[in-house]
């Protein structure tokens, strides 16, 4: 048994999976439930862990990725790590077994973004990004590069041996960073990532975009886009 005192959905109580919680004088305790023990079945309890679950795996696809995490662990309470920050900002934004327009794989308050085009296919995805200048106030001497960060999402898949869904990253080099000027972006996917497509019926991708300095460090950050 754990006691967690600042939870990364504050008190839990209630079950996820083979843990269970609840309040006892104020603090959080974690405990496995015992072998006999039987998850509730009602609609609302196994709509919160599929939610839970999802959360989970989405935080982990975004924390793999060095640079969101980077940028989450700046914001992140001194309480939590990057994940727990992840899973606790967009468990919320999961409805109904998908993410939704509130899901975000940057931190709040990012700068504005839009495109003018976007293609999201089997072969790849492209897409051409509006000019930024009037969207926040860029230190265009630090501010050099911009760099697409892309999550792939794959949910309903025709085959049930498969993960009901999967995020899967996508990396895309970084362009020369001038704010007054649209720029396009566009990468071609491997053969995993094709195979996704083929097994998958829905697909969507979360985009961001980071500003990074002349050592490809990341400076500041958008708003997710979702094609």
């Amino acid at each position: 048994m754990s006691e967690i005192n600042n939870g990364i959905l504050g008190k839990m109580t209630g079950s996820i999976g083979n843990i269970t919680g609840k309040v006892r004088n104020g603090k959080n305790i974690l405990a496995l439930k015992p072998a006999s023990f039987n998850a509730a079945s009602d609609p609302d309890s196994i709509a919160r862990r599929e939610r839970f679950a999802m959360a989970v795996k989405f935080a982990k696809a975004v924390n793999d990725l060095t640079t969101l995490k980077t940028l989450w662990q700046k914001v992140t309470p001194a309480a939590l790590s990057s994940f727990n920050y992840i899973v606790k900002t967009n468990y919320p934004s999961f409805l109904n077994g998908v993410f939704s327009t509130a899901t975000t794989i940057t931190p709040l308050l990012g700068f504005p973004a839009s495109t003018s085009s976007a293609e999201l296919t089997q072969n790849g995805i492209s897409f051409a990004v509006n000019p930024m200048a009037n969207a926040y106030d860029f230190d265009l001497s630090l501010e050099t590069k911009l760099k697409p960060v892309i999550l792939l999402s794959f949910a309903n898949p025709g085959n049930l041996a498969l993960e009901s869904s999967q995020f899967i990253s996508v990396e895309v080099p970084a362009n020369n960073f001038v704010a007054n000027d649209p720029v396009t972006f566009s990468t071609t996917f491997n053969d995993y990532i094709k195979s996704l497509f083929e097994n998958y019926s829905s697909r969507s991708a979360l985009v961001a975009l980071v500003t990074l300095d002349n050592n490809s460090l990341p400076v500041n950050f958008s708003q997710t886009i979702i094609i």
